[in-house]
């Protein structure tokens, strides 16, 4: 019976002490899964921003090509500064101001009216014939 009771000392003593050592392992492997999760969140957010890195820098190379090329500096040559191709006529369009003479309240326009001084202009708006020129 002593020999049950020693037996099963050792088994408890040996079952403590593989808690003991098992206990702090299993916290040291959570820790390193917690890491290797955070680790995998920063990876595919970085191949994420790398992506998008390479078609800014596609966009950018074919930007470049094509401000290097011929067809840029001719749109620019055109466009920006103005310029045409021997033989060629530019036309530049003139705009004029409109200058279109006041109207009076019935509608009835006078280049005179210019002319005159306000108490003038007044006096006309109200008391003068609309039909009249």
């Amino acid at each position: 019976m002593i020999e049950k009771l020693r037996d099963s000392r050792g088994w408890q003593l040996l079952v403590i002490t593989s808690l003991i050592l098992v206990v702090p392992l299993m916290a040291d492997i959570n820790g390193r899964i917690g890491v290797l999760r955070r680790m995998h969140q920063q990876q595919t957010l970085l191949n994420q921003e790398l992506a998008q890195a390479r078609a800014e820098q596609e966009a950018l190379e074919k930007q470049l090509q094509f401000v290097t090329g011929d067809e840029y500096l001719e749109q620019w040559a055109r466009i920006e500064a103005r310029m045409t191709r021997p033989g060629e006529v530019a036309i530049i369009p003139l705009y004029q101001e409109q200058t279109q003479p006041e109207t009076s309240a019935s509608g009835a326009s006078s280049p005179t009216d210019a002319s005159l001084s306000t108490s003038q202009q007044w006096h006309r708006l109200f008391f003068d014939d609309a039909t009249s020129p």
